[in-house]
């Protein structure tokens, strides 16, 4: 277990604490090894969730690389029709 993992361990237990007898229905993370670790360490029964932003935006990424590739190869294409434009 890492410095940091435990350290959020401590911290998740300690909000258990103050939370006395309100219940954690879940935990939300940006998907973060350390607090998915924590939280299983500190809160095994409650479930774990990755953020609906950073699940998306990780999904994506193949296809923004893709389309800036894209996006890319047609400049260079494009490129070479502006000396013939102003030929023109």
């Amino acid at each position: 277990m890492s410095a940091c993992e435990a350290d959020l361990a401590d911290l998740l237990r300690e909000v258990q604490q103050m939370l006395d007898g309100v219940p954690i229905r879940g935990v939300i993370s940006d998907g973060q090894h350390s607090i998915r670790k924590a939280v299983q360490t500190a809160l095994p029964d409650v479930p774990y969730q990755l953020c609906h932003f950073h699940y998306l935006r990780e999904a994506a990424k193949p296809v923004y690389e893709a389309d800036r590739y894209a996006k890319k190869e047609l400049k260079k294409q494009i490129r070479g029709v502006r000396p013939i434009e102003r030929a023109v």
